[in-house]
């Protein structure tokens, strides 16, 4: 009768957990297309409605035109927990927010500044390059290392996350 209950338990934190990370996934994934939509919106209040451009506006400041990617992002990260039932690895993880610094990077290179709060500021405000978090990272990198380091770490980030990236593909290639 015990042995009974053993199973009854753990069948049923198996599923909990399944159904946990069913939800997470279709979470992100539903809001990796808001963020999309939103994007492609004709303007702020047009097909969206207020909240929608409000939304719009607070992420645009943070990601600035690296929105989209990290929009797909969200979307790639939630497909493909559903397509892996078991638990990703954290390397998974580490791969996109690498490539998601690099991409960083790159957009907020033509709007280095030296970092301040007015910097981040003008950088929500204006909505362009890497936004806060492009500005964040781009001007700590540049004044650190310079205009080639800026590079070499652009390219090490992206070098880095690309190779997680294939090997956590590979390896879920390589266990079906």
């Amino acid at each position: 009768m015990a042995s009974k209950k053993k199973n009854i338990k753990k069948k049923n934190t198996k599923n909990s957990s399944a159904n946990r990370n069913t939800l997470i996934s279709f979470f992100l994934i539903i809001t990796g297309v808001f963020f999309i939509s939103t994007i492609f919106s004709a303007d702020y209040d047009n097909y969206i409605g207020v909240l929608g451009g409000a939304f719009l506006y607070i992420f645009k400041g943070f990601f600035g035109n690296v929105l989209i990617l990290f929009s797909l992002s969200l979307i790639f990260i939630g497909v493909y927990r559903l397509i892996n039932k078991e638990k990703v690895r954290i390397s998974f993880y580490y791969a996109l927010v690498l490539i998601n610094i690099s991409m960083f990077m790159i957009f907020q290179i033509n709007y280095i500044e030296k970092l301040s709060f007015q910097s981040l500021q003008e950088a929500f405000l204006l909505q362009k390059g890497g936004g806060i978090i492009g500005a964040f990272f781009g001007d700590i990198i540049y004044y650190s290392f310079g205009i080639v380091g800026y590079w070499l770490v652009f390219l090490a980030l992206l070098i880095i996350g690309t190779v997680l990236l294939v090997n956590e593909i590979t390896a879920l290639s390589r266990i079906k």
